[in-house]
């Protein structure tokens, strides 16, 4: 304690805000370790209903995404541009979740115009990411006052699946 009494008040008081800065980064640390690896899923099934959507399911981030949702206990409808590939990931869901409902909705019939039937996007809540791509795709999008529309995914540095950036900008 004698040698804490010969130091000058100056580092004194720097040394207590040393330890108050490590107590915070400590803090926010702890609380990004729970965050992160400790804190127990969202309850999405009770939060956001039955259903969830999914584009770009056949590949990557999306497939794994799908196997998650459906474990969740949530039904699910599969977007992508390729039918093909959209009945093997449902036929392979079917195997391993017998009772998880799946549709699938393929684009492609929306880009040919020459075959393609006007679609209307009906919008009332929140479409982000894939939501909002796939009421880019259609042909008309109409929605309510409340409608939250937006691509989350650019503040993080993510290009949007099916490019929904370039479609939002035309």
């Amino acid at each position: 304690m004698d040698a804490l009494s010969m130091q000058p008040p100056w580092a004194l008081a720097l040394a207590v805000v040393g330890i108050l800065v490590t107590a915070q980064a400590s803090a926010r640390l702890a609380v990004w370790l729970y965050a992160a690896f400790l804190r127990p899923g969202k309850p999405l099934r009770r939060r956001y209903g039955e259903w969830a959507v999914v584009t770009g399911a056949t590949d990557g981030i999306g497939r794994a995404m799908v196997f998650r949702f459906v474990a969740a206990g949530l039904h699910l409808v599969l977007v992508g541009r390729s039918p093909n590939k959209l009945a093997a990931v449902s036929k392979e869901i079917r195997a391993k979740h017998p009772r998880a409902e799946v549709r699938t909705f393929v684009l492609y019939s929306v880009y040919t115009a020459t075959k393609a039937k006007p679609s209307v996007a009906a919008i009332d809540g929140i479409a982000l990411g894939g939501g909002f791509e796939v009421a880019m795709v259609c042909h008309a999008r109409v929605s309510t006052s409340s409608a939250q529309l937006g691509l989350p995914e650019l503040q993080i540095g993510i290009i949007p699946g099916m490019g929904g950036m370039l479609k939002s900008t035309i």
